[in-house]
């Protein structure tokens, strides 16, 4: 069970969900839940917070797979036919910049900073869900169901 301040701060916005891990485990699992519940095919909610969770991996590779591993995510989540598409806010340019990027690369260029981009497309995603799209509505029932852990009180102190 979540604090009585992780509580307040997912309820925020999705983003300190997703940054907290015991938000995005609580999220994640409520979602797989909802999938069932709304008879909905498997990874349709949680194709977000899959995606989510590679970028953030990735973002933590360094070396020369990470061209690779960038192209990898691309493919199964951002191209027109990707497997597990997501939807993101304003995603021609978006998509367009990191194609660019991620396929235009020569031998001899410097080597392109594709974590930056992956921010700018985690950012839009959440901007798109922000916006009552996609998982967003599960998002809204995850917080009304939150409830804080009942173990620590909050300290009350009346004066007399």
């Amino acid at each position: 069970m979540p604090s009585r301040d992780q509580c307040h701060k997912w309820k925020l916005n999705m983003k300190n969900v997703l940054e907290d891990p015991n938000g995005f485990k609580s999220f994640q699992e409520y979602l797989k839940k909802h999938e069932k519940d709304c008879e909905k095919e498997e990874g349709e909610f949680t194709r977000y917070t899959d995606f989510w969770k590679e970028c953030q991996e990735y973002k933590k590779i360094n070396g020369s797979d990470q061209e690779q591993i960038a192209v990898e995510i691309f493919n199964k989540y951002l191209d027109y036919e990707a497997k597990k598409k997501i939807e993101i806010e304003d995603s021609d340019n978006t998509i367009k910049t990191l194609r660019m990027k991620l396929f235009n690369h020569k031998e001899g260029d410097p080597p392109t900073d594709l974590k930056i981009v992956f921010d700018e497309v985690e950012y839009c995603m959440i901007q798109y869900l922000d916006r009552g799209r996609g998982c967003s509505k599960a998002y809204k029932d995850f917080c009304k169901d939150l409830k804080p852990d009942k173990k620590f009180p909050r300290f009350q102190c009346r004066l007399m």
